[in-house]
């Protein structure tokens, strides 16, 4: 979940060029209450059953 979310931060706050720590940090903290202002979250679209389905050919016999 923790890379969804750095996923989700990278396109939304941190997908450029940013010149210096100082700044990014505070982009970040600016993103992060935002985000929870909003009280974004996650819609899983991946069921157990199109896991099954998708992974089962790497599950052992």
């Amino acid at each position: 979940m923790a890379e969804i979310e750095i996923n989700i931060m990278e396109r939304e706050c941190t997908g450029r060029k940013i010149g210096s720590e100082a700044f990014l940090k505070q982009q970040i903290k600016v993103w992060t209450k935002q985000r929870n202002k909003l009280q974004k979250t996650l819609a899983w679209r991946f069921t157990k059953q199109n896991a099954d389905a998708k992974l089962s050919k790497h599950y052992a016999p």
